[in-house]
C-alpha cells in the first residue's frame, strides 16, 4: 500500500544501496538489472492483468544522456505527473549526482541555452569536419571548460579552452583540426556518430547539462542543421547548403521524396479501387536519379537505393527521370494495376513488410560509399533521403486512418517529417499520374487536396497558377480564380455534392483533373 505522496523505492542491489543511501528505506530488491542501452519498465496487476504505468527509456537524445554513466538518475520534468511519462522529453536528470530516492527531487539548475545547431560529418581534404554551436539565450555565456564530445560515455573529447564566451545570438565554430589536435581528441565517424556538448566547471567537472544529436551517414560535404518541425520537434537533418557561423536553411529536400502513403487500406471489388496499401515515390528534382551505388570509386548497379519501414530494396540498375513516380505496394503488382488502372510505364513494384495502422516511419535510403571494417568486412552506409514518421492521430490527418482516405505530401519540395506538410484525399484515386509516356518527360504536377473535397479546395503547385477553374459534370463553369499564387483555396460550400472537373493553367501549360465534392 503506497499512501498519497509517498514513494515506494525498489532496488538491485540492498546491500550498496544501505552505503549510499543510509537514510532512504527501500520497499524490495528486484532479481534483474536496468539494461543500460534502455528498456520497457511497467507496472501492472495480475489479476485481472491492468497496466497502470508503462515507460519504454533509452540512453540516447532526447532521453537525459548523462543518466547513462555519468551518475545523475532521471525524473519527470513534472512534478506529481498526471499523465503518463512516455517521451524523452518529459523527463530531465536529478538536480543532483546520484538522485533523490524516497523524496521529491530537488529544484534542478538554470543552464543558458547553448545548443550544437550544425555539424559537417563528412569531409574529404581539403575541407574539414565542424561543428556549430549556438547561444539562444538572451545574454553571453562563458563556456570555458564544457566539453564537446561524440560519445555519451566518454565526455571529455574536447575541452573548450577556458575564458571563452559566446554572446547572445552569437555561433562559435570548431573545425576539426582544433577538436582532435595531435589524435588527441575526437573526429566525427561519416557513417554515423553522435555530438554531444556537456557544461563543466572549471575543473573539469559535468554540472548536468547536455545537449546534442545522433545522426546517421552523410554525403561528402553536406551537413546536418537542427529544424524545428510546426509541432516544435528538433529535428538534425540535411542542409542542402553548409551554413556554419550563420542561420540554417531550410532542410535538404530530395531529389526523391514520399507523396503518397496509404497505410490503413479499405478492401473491395475490382475493377472498382481497392484501397490497397502503397507508398508513392517521386524524382522531383529536373535530373534522372539513379537507384544504385554509383560513386567515383565503383559503380554496382545491384548495390540499390532501399525503403525501410516496409522491407524494400530497389531493383538492380533503376533510375528515375525527373518527376517520374513510382508506386510501392503490399498486393501483387500485376493486382495492383488492374484493380487501380494504373498505366503500364508507371513503374509498380511489391514490398514485403506492412505498415502499421498506428504509426510508422517511412525512410528513404541511398547506399553512400563503402568503408572496410576492422574485421575486413566491406560495410555499405546508407544515408536518409526522405522520412516520414506517420500517426493515426491528430495533428496527423486522421481520415487516412480506414476511412478510404490516404496521406497526400501538401508541398513536395518542402519538409516532409512535419505533419503540416500532408493533407489527405480519396486512397484510389491516382489521377496525380502523367497521362502518357511522352506527358513523363516534361509533366507539370499539382497537388488538389482533399479529394474527395468538403468546405474548401486546394491547390498547390510547383510554378504560380496562373488560373484556376472549376466545372460541373455538364461542362458549366461553376468555380474561378485568376490569382496568381503557387497556392489557391476555392470555396465549395455552396457546390451540391458530386464529381467536378478542374482546369488550370501553370508555366504555360494547363492541368486537367476529376475531384468528388461532398
Amino acid at each position: 500500500l503506497i499512501s498519497g505522496g509517498e514513494f515506494m523505492v525498489l532496488v538491485a542491489d540492498s546491500t550498496n544501496f544501505k552505503l549510499k543511501y543510509p537514510t532512504t528505506d527501500f520497499f524490495g530488491q528486484y532479481t534483474d538489472t536496468l539494461s543500460n542501452k534502455g528498456e520497457k519498465i511497467r507496472l501492472a496487476s495480475l489479476f485481472p492483468v491492468d497496466t497502470f504505468l508503462s515507460i519504454t527509456y533509452n540512453d540516447n537524445f532526447p532521453w537525459p544522456v548523462l543518466a547513462d554513466g555519468s551518475g545523475w538518475s532521471i525524473v519527470p520534468v513534472e512534478t506529481n505527473p498526471t499523465t503518463n511519462q512516455k517521451l524523452g522529453e518529459d523527463w530531465r536528470v536529478s538536480a543532483d549526482t546520484c538522485g533523490s530516492p524516497g523524496m521529491d527531487d530537488g529544484t534542478p539548475p538554470v543552464f543558458p541555452e547553448i545548443i550544437i545547431t550544425e555539424c559537417l560529418t563528412h569531409t574529404d581534404p581539403p575541407e574539414y569536419d565542424a561543428v556549430e554551436i549556438y547561444n539562444a539565450s538572451s545574454s553571453s555565456v562563458d563556456i570555458g571548460g564544457w566539453f564537446l564530445s561524440d560519445d555519451r560515455n566518454n565526455p571529455q573529447g574536447f575541452i573548450i579552452p577556458l575564458g571563452t564566451t559566446i554572446n547572445a545570438g552569437e555561433y562559435i565554430v570548431y573545425n576539426e583540426l582544433e577538436l582532435n589536435p595531435d589524435t588527441n581528441g575526437f573526429t566525427f565517424n561519416r557513417t554515423g556518430d553522435h555530438a554531444i556538448l556537456f557544461s563543466a566547471d572549471a575543473d573539469s567537472i559535468l554540472t548536468g547539462y547536455a545537449t546534442g544529436y545522433e545522426f546517421g551517414a552523410q554525403f561528402n560535404g553536406v551537413s546536418f542543421g537542427r529544424w524545428i518541425t510546426s509541432e516544435g520537434d528538433d529535428h538534425f537533418v540535411a542542409q542542402p547548403a553548409t551554413s556554419l557561423g550563420i542561420v540554417n536553411d531550410s532542410p535538404k529536400v530530395g531529389p526523391v521524396v514520399i507523396t503518397h502513403i496509404n497505410y490503413n487500406a479499405v478492401s473491395g471489388t475490382p475493377p472498382a479501387p481497392t484501397h490497397e496499401e502503397y507508398v508513392v515515390l517521386q524524382n522531383i528534382s529536373d535530373s534522372v536519379v539513379n537507384l544504385y551505388y554509383e560513386h567515383w570509386d565503383a559503380t554496382i548497379l545491384d548495390t540499390t537505393w532501399i525503403v525501410k519501414g516496409i522491407d524494400f530494396v530497389f531493383d538492380a540498375g533503376l533510375s528515375l527521370q525527373p518527376k517520374e513516380y513510382v508506386i510501392l505496394t503490399d498486393t501483387t503488382m500485376s493486382y495492383f494495376r488492374s484493380a487501380n488502372v494504373i498505366p503500364s510505364f508507371v513503374k509498380v513494384y511489391q514490398y514485403g513488410g506492412k505498415l502499421s495502422n498506428k504509426s510508422d516511419n517511412i525512410r528513404v535510403m541511398a547506399p553512400e560509399r563503402r568503408d572496410t571494417l576492422s574485421t575486413g568486412v566491406i560495410y555499405t552506409p546508407y544515408v536518409l533521403i526522405d522520412q516520414v514518421e506517420y500517426t493515426d492521430t491528430v495533428p496527423w490527418p486522421i481520415n487516412s486512418d480506414g476511412t478510404g482516405n490516404r496521406l497526400d505530401r501538401t508541398v513536395d519540395n518542402h519538409y516532409g517529417n512535419d505533419p503540416a506538410n500532408w493533407g489527405e484525399s480519396n486512397g484510389g484515386s491516382f489521377n496525380f499520374l502523367p497521362l502518357s509516356l511522352g506527358e513523363l518527360k516534361n509533366a507539370i504536377y499539382v497537388s488538389v487536396f482533399p479529394n474527395p473535397a468538403h468546405g474548401l479546395l486546394n491547390f498547390v503547385g510547383e510554378q504560380v497558377l496562373e488560373s484556376v477553374q472549376l466545372f460541373s459534370v455538364d461542362g458549366r463553369l461553376v468555380k474561378s480564380s485568376k490569382d496568381e499564387l503557387e497556392e489557391i483555396q476555392i470555396e465549395i460550400n455552396s457546390l451540391k455534392p458530386g464529381v467536378y472537373f478542374y482546369q488550370l493553367e501553370t508555366n504555360g501549360k494547363s492541368v486537367k483533373g476529376k475531384v468528388i465534392i461532398q
